[in-house]
């Protein structure tokens, strides 16, 4: 494990590849990452919302961010992790948004600030394939050093992309703010929405989703709205149908029981709402699909 005086001081990329069942690891603070999982899935605690990276997904998880990182799985979960020198990252994002003039007159100026957001990120068709290969050359020990620095290279710029791709795609959501203000909302309320996701279970109030977002309630409940369309208690209320949803047809769980699981304290309110959204109640839904 790197120390937190470690790691600005790290010059090279290197990958950390491993199988494990279970695995705990308390208030982690490295480099620069790429976070993938196979056969299984890593939960990482950020600022306390819970993220979880599993074989539809990789994260990226920023330079100095602490976190906490726990495996608990039936089988071993294998994880591939790529770590990228913060400079390296600086060094390219002012390749890709200065002159030539500006990069001549001050080319080794690696201070340039960038942040991700860190979220998981579905795969896709242009960074995980580059991941996939990276892999499977990193397994089959075909990777040097030079070949190693080349990937890298060529991955951050899609990084950055990616970044920016996302950063574009919120900016009609807060149209009159400006742009470092508005990371910074997506930022918080994209984090509160995975904590919401990673706690169905509990009661879960707009005070107490406030705090996690560090806004005020009323702040935090317009644009929360105004980002996902949908506002916090609504967004409760559809992933925990969701949830109950795949309970009742993958599990023998009673429906009782899914109800209190999926965070319903009343079970009367539970089946109403369960009704309202898919036509029959959670028990005759079940026997439906079940037939079928």
């Amino acid at each position: 494990m790197i120390s937190p005086n470690d790691i600005e001081h790290i010059t090279q990329p290197y990958i950390l590849n491993g199988f494990n069942q279970t695995l705990e690891h308390k208030e982690i603070i490295g480099t620069l990452s790429v976070k993938c999982m196979f056969n299984g899935r890593a939960t990482y605690c950020i600022e306390g919302a819970h993220l979880t990276v599993d074989d539809s997904c990789f994260m990226i998880l920023n330079h100095a961010q602490p976190y906490d990182m726990i495996i608990d799985a039936l089988t071993a979960v294998e994880s591939f992790c790529v770590f990228l020198p913060q400079s390296w990252l600086s060094d390219v994002y002012r390749n890709i948004t200065l002159t030539d003039s500006q990069l001549l007159s001050n080319p080794y100026d690696n201070t340039q600030p960038f942040l991700f957001f860190e979220m998981p990120h579905d795969h896709d068709n242009i960074i995980s394939p580059f991941l996939f290969t990276l892999r499977q050359h990193h397994k089959t020990q075909q990777l040097t050093s030079s070949q190693l620095v080349q990937y890298m290279y060529q991955l951050i710029p899609k990084l950055i992309k990616l970044q920016q791709d996302v950063t574009d795609s919120i900016a009609d959501s807060f149209l009159s703010v400006r742009v470092a203000t508005r990371i910074e909302l997506y930022r918080r309320l994209h984090l509160t929405r995975e904590y919401i996701l990673s706690n169905l279970h509990r009661d879960l109030t707009l005070d107490q989703l406030a705090q996690v977002a560090c806004m005020s309630p009323y702040h935090f409940l317009r644009r929360f709205t105004e980002l996902f369309q949908i506002t916090p208690h609504q967004f409760i209320m559809q992933q925990r149908l969701n949830r109950a949803e795949i309970l009742l047809t993958t599990t023998k769980r009673s429906v009782t029981d899914i109800c209190i699981a999926v965070g319903f304290s009343s079970l009367g309110s539970f089946s109403t709402l369960f009704q309202r959204e898919y036509g029959v109640s959670p028990r005759a839904y079940r026997t439906m699909i079940l037939q079928s």
